[in-house]
């Protein structure tokens, strides 16, 4: 019976009456409700194509995105086993459900010199063509839709190594990364033989 007090309070709420209404004009409201909802999404009401879904995260003070169709997925830090012959950006690898993945601490692949202490930390395997990269992060944030008009290009700056993998920001001080370019960078490639 709830639920029937529940429905007519909602529609009450709804059309804005203070006065009472009959069954029969409870049933047009919600007749007219579905025959509305029921209509198909036109090109005009489809908004799809103008937002972008990120995932959020920070390094250091500042906030970061990637497109979250990139993300594989996202875990608290786990264990990772030190590699010699790398770059100080790579601290090692991990097996993730069975696959051995790099590990890219992503400050300091993009040369920030952020300091991250009792910051909790995440690993977020992003995919990019046949490439997949554990990066490691500090701070999760959300994941959100971006409407793309509020994404600027990247301003002209001077220095600075992050700039070439900055694909636009957002109004509000949110930094979105070019995975393309990050994944492209030839320091990503090591071929070096150990004898």
């Amino acid at each position: 019976m709830s639920d029937g007090v529940d429905l007519e309070k909602s529609i009450q709420r709804a059309i804005g009456l203070g006065e009472e209404i009959t069954d029969a004009q409870k049933q047009r409201i919600l007749e007219q409700r579905a025959r509305d909802l029921a209509q198909p999404i036109s090109d005009s009401e489809d908004r799809s194509g103008d937002t972008l879904r990120v995932l959020t995260f920070r390094l250091g003070t500042e906030s970061y995105a990637i497109p979250a169709a990139s993300v594989y997925t996202v875990l608290q830090t786990v264990p990772i086993t030190p590699v010699p012959c790398v770059p100080d950006f790579v601290p090692g690898i991990t097996n993730l459900r069975g696959h051995i993945r790099s590990v890219v601490h992503l400050a300091k692949f993009l040369g920030l010199s952020v300091v991250e202490e009792d910051a909790e930390e995440y690993i977020l395997v992003a995919q990019y063509e046949d490439m997949e990269v554990a990066f490691l992060v500090t701070g999760l944030d959300e994941v959100t839709d971006v409407p793309r008009k509020d994404i600027k290009p990247r301003p002209p700056m001077a220095g600075g190594l992050i700039n070439q993998y900055i694909d636009g920001i957002v109004l509000g001080g949110l930094i979105l990364l070019d995975l393309a370019a990050i994944f492209a960078d030839e320091r990503f490639v090591v071929n070096d033989e150990v004898t």
